[in-house]
């Protein structure tokens, strides 16, 4: 074999080593800076050693007014009522790549065992609620001094409410009467089981890299789905037995194998935007025409709701400006047109169903994801007034919202919003529960954003 087929033989042999080699190398490259990319976003060890935190936290409690029968006067009363429990809740964070990159942040999903007594002296066989909870809670910084951030949660409880209030009227003798004779049977205000939503803000300050220290806030709801004496009697229906606990806690945490994955973010000025939004909702109209009384409860079948349900649609406009890491101040207004409204006006001499309003706010940003709390006062309303006249002049004056929404695109939002009036109006002038708080109705948006 001719010596220049030799050569060109072991030439080929050692380009192609070179060339393996240098394939192998940049290989173990790419791999090297891919890990340490992947390692500045997710912790990579399985999911059963991902940060695992246990945490304790008492608190006290206020529910709102409820529907008891006074036995020193053998009427009914509207009572608050002063509740102490606890939870005990275990915790997993989740450090996931495209978690961060879509929403800027860490999952931490948990769940809670609560539990709620009733201490007040007023309150005849003390009541309690015991139940479980599964909440998520958003973590922007898992590793810093201190966060703030919300909680919210869904699950189920067993209630066990009394009926029966005992107030401060009553003499001596009726003292010693009613501790001579057995208390009468009296059904429980409410005792069933009873789906249970938590929404909580808590600040969490970081004392070691395992130990936290948290305090909160937080509202703990507990709907009444369906209404079973409704049948039974005509006054039933009218009772209001949603559960509202407002609490502030005060607790402790310990994490096992804290994470150590702390993306840096690029700091950058501060960062606003202008929202315009189209709403659109459905909701009934409310029974203004007939002013009943707990001595009057008989309506005409023409002066009952026709239970349609009514088209509702305005604009949004806000603006906002990030502040600090990911909360932002939010300033808006919104023109709403409530034809639910129109049928409530029927008997009113107004007649406009326009509603405006200003608002301010604050939102948690979360990449892709935009939640915000807000708080409105009407500027326009032309609502049925307050029969019972128990608020003077806050009824129909202010409301809050608590809203979501997508960043499809950086100018195209979509979203939906819970509207909560406070204060709200009552078509009876002696009504039989007392509402603080009322859901109207629940919006779907689409926002373009400059």
């Amino acid at each position: 074999m001719p010596k220049f087929h030799i050569r060109y033989k072991i030439s080929g042999a050692r380009l192609l080593i070179a060339i393996i080699l240098c394939i192998s190398y940049q290989t173990l490259i790419a791999r090297t800076t891919s890990k340490q990319y992947r390692n500045n976003y997710t912790q990579q060890e399985p999911w059963y050693l991902h940060p695992l935190s246990i945490q304790i936290s008492p608190h006290l409690g206020l529910m709102m007014p409820i529907h008891l029968l006074d036995i020193a006067t053998s009427k009914p009363v509207n009572a608050f009522l002063l509740t102490i429990g606890g939870r005990a809740d275990i915790s997993l964070l989740y450090p996931k790549r495209w978690i961060w990159e879509h929403f800027n942040c860490y999952p931490k999903i948990g769940l809670i065992i609560k539990y709620d007594y009733i201490p007040n002296t007023n309150a005849d066989q003390k009541g309690h609620i015991v139940g479980s909870v599964l909440y998520l809670e958003p973590n922007y910084k898992h590793l810093s001094g201190w966060e703030v951030l919300p909680r919210l949660g869904i699950g189920i409880a067993y209630v066990n409410i009394p009926g029966i209030f005992i107030s401060t009227k009553q003499n001596k003798d009726e003292e010693d009467s009613n501790n001579s004779t057995d208390t009468p049977d009296i059904d429980a205000f409410r005792k069933e089981a009873s789906l249970n939503l938590i929404f909580d803000i808590l600040l969490r300050y970081r004392l070691t890299p395992n130990w936290h220290l948290h305090f909160s806030i937080g509202a703990d709801i507990l709907p009444q789905l369906k209404n079973s004496n409704a049948e039974d009697d005509p006054n039933a229906a009218k009772i209001k037995r949603s559960i509202e606990i407002y609490t502030a806690s005060l607790g402790c945490s310990y994490t096992f194998n804290p994470s150590k994955y702390n993306p840096t973010r690029k700091l950058g000025y501060r960062k606003s935007r202008i929202d315009l939004a189209y709403l659109s909702a459905f909701r009934k109209a409310k029974d203004f025409t007939n002013q009943t009384t707990p001595d009057n409860t008989q309506q005409d079948d023409t002066d009952k709701n026709d239970n349609k349900f009514y088209y509702i649609g305005g604009l949004h406009v806000q603006w906002s400006i990030q502040l600090l890491d990911n909360h932002a101040l939010v300033i808006a207004s919104e023109w709403i047109k409530d034809f639910a409204l129109t049928k409530e006006l029927e008997q009113s001499i107004r007649k406009n169903n326009l509603q405006a309003s200003a608002m301010l706010g604050h939102e948690f940003l979360w990449g892709k994801l935009i939640f915000g709390q807000y708080a409105g006062m009407y500027l326009l309303d032309n609502a049925p007034r307050d029969a019972s006249k128990r608020f003077g002049n806050l009824n129909n004056l202010l409301y809050a919202r608590l809203g979501i929404s997508y960043k499809i695109t950086n100018y195209l939002h979509i979203g939906t919003n819970l509207k909560i009036s406070l204060f709200p109006s009552s078509p009876e002038k002696r009504p039989l529960s007392v509402e603080y708080t009322r859901m109207e109705y629940l919006d779907f948006r689409i926002t373009y954003s400059f």
